[in-house]
């Protein structure tokens, strides 16, 4: 359950403009998923969640200026 309420807050934050915000709730959420093993679930959303918030947290670390972290993170 808390995987889609993340990603509908991350989805509104990025929607916003709050990419600050997005980098504190992201990297929690990434890392709850691959502690259990569930990078390929979609947990009831629309898409790839796991997938999703890697692309929203780079994306994000690279518009705040982070560019080398953004590109890890998206790789």
């Amino acid at each position: 359950m808390i995987i889609p309420l993340a990603m509908d807050l991350v989805v509104s934050y990025q929607l916003v403009g709050d990419f600050y915000k997005i980098i504190d709730v992201a990297p929690n959420i990434i890392a709850k998923i691959e502690k259990n093993g569930r990078e390929s679930d979609f947990f009831s959303w629309g898409a790839n969640p796991y997938s999703l918030l890697c692309g929203y947290y780079g994306f994000s670390m690279g518009y705040i200026g982070d560019f080398n972290q953004g590109r890890m993170i998206l790789e």
